[in-house]
């Protein structure tokens, strides 16, 4: 498939660069890190270790989220936009390639790179797990890097579509950042607002006043969408919800859903990217 050359030659180049080991030392030294960090929180402690555990993955999950989410962003806003700075885009759509296979094969290929760091990472932490813990479960940690390679991939498929709409790297990165601020850092005041407003400018007193679909919009933000997916598949694992205070009263706010969140992350951006790429003047 003409995609998956693309992804292949993308990943290549990845491999030889020195941003993929400076990445990949970075992630080593932030999930071992982490985890031993944790540790040392005594008011996290708890007695039954299985617990501590499943505490230790809530905690990695919370600081993973901010890392892999700039990696992501690093890693892929120049992939479409650079290509066309540079004009090796022409190149590239002159062998047997569609447009469609390029913006494919640009997240595989990303994605790859990111997940070569986030492997190795959380190789590392499992080491400090098993020594410091005597109860853990594998089977948790391989669903907890799985989800967590899913989150990665759903946020190299956000910034490969901001990439892909626009004609400079310059527009992609500035769309990028500006995406990052409001998704992972404004996300919780832009639900606010929109509770502000539409209470007749006035927010409610207790947070059991605010509306479901507030805890909705709350929910809907990559990261919060992967702690729900995350809670889905280890038992144990906060989310959104339980944060904020929100309850299920809506099929919305289940755990399940933080998947269906993700995959609209995963293909509405990209769809979007990859129409304006198709469309775009070369």
């Amino acid at each position: 498939m003409s995609w998956s050359a693309v992804a292949r030659k993308d990943f290549q180049d990845a491999r030889l660069s020195r941003s993929l080991w400076l990445l990949t030392g970075l992630f080593v030294l932030f999930a071992a890190g982490m985890a031993w960090v944790y540790t040392e929180i005594s008011s996290l402690g708890a007695d039954d270790p299985q617990l501590t555990a499943l505490g230790l993955y809530d905690f990695l999950a919370s600081s993973a989220t901010l890392f892999v989410s700039i990696a992501a962003l690093v890693l892929a806003y120049k992939a479409i936009a650079g290509e066309r700075d540079s004009g090796s885009v022409k190149l590239l759509l002159g062998l047997p390639h569609s447009r469609l296979d390029v913006v494919l094969g640009k997240v595989v290929g990303r994605t790859a790179t990111l997940a070569v760091s986030i492997v190795l990472g959380f190789a590392v932490a499992l080491g400090v797990i098993v020594a410091l813990y005597d109860a853990y479960s594998l089977v948790d940690y391989a669903l907890f890097v799985g989800v967590t390679l899913l989150f990665a991939l759903v946020y190299v498929s956000l910034m490969v579509g901001i990439s892909a709409s626009v004609s400079t790297s310059g527009k992609a990165a500035a769309l990028a950042f500006g995406t990052f601020v409001v998704v992972e850092l404004l996300w919780g005041a832009v639900a606010t607002a929109a509770v502000y407003v539409a209470n007749g400018f006035a927010l409610p007193t207790t947070m059991a006043d605010y509306p479901t679909w507030y805890f909705g919009i709350v929910s809907l933000s990559p990261s919060a969408a992967y702690q729900s997916a995350l809670a889905t598949v280890l038992d144990g694992a906060s989310t959104t919800g339980e944060v904020i205070g929100g309850t299920a009263e809506a099929v919305y706010l289940e755990p399940w859903f933080g998947f269906v969140w993700l995959a609209l992350w995963l293909v509405v951006p990209l769809a979007i990217g990859a129409f304006r790429f198709s469309r775009a003047d070369l």
